[in-house]
């Protein structure tokens, strides 16, 4: 049993607690949780990408589109 430098038992080692880290399977498991988190971000940063690009496009076509317009606008006002 542990025992704290008084003598008396420390609290983790009177319940039979064992740290995280030392569990047989805490490993295998953190690292597929790393795994699947990275999975996940890259799935994320993808999908993101995927939208913000044609997103962009058409904001792209429709602010030159409108600014084609309004020239050609302002053009056929001001000559009449």
């Amino acid at each position: 049993m542990a025992t704290s430098g008084r003598g008396r038992v420390s609290a983790p080692a009177a319940l039979g607690s064992r740290r995280i880290s030392t569990h047989p399977g805490w490993c295998a498991r953190r690292l597929h949780d790393m795994a699947t988190l990275h999975q996940q971000r890259r799935l994320s940063s993808a999908l993101s990408l995927s939208l913000s690009l044609p997103l962009s496009l058409c904001l792209s076509v429709s602010l030159s589109l409108y600014l084609l317009i309004n020239q050609s606008l302002g053009q056929r006002l001001s000559t009449s």
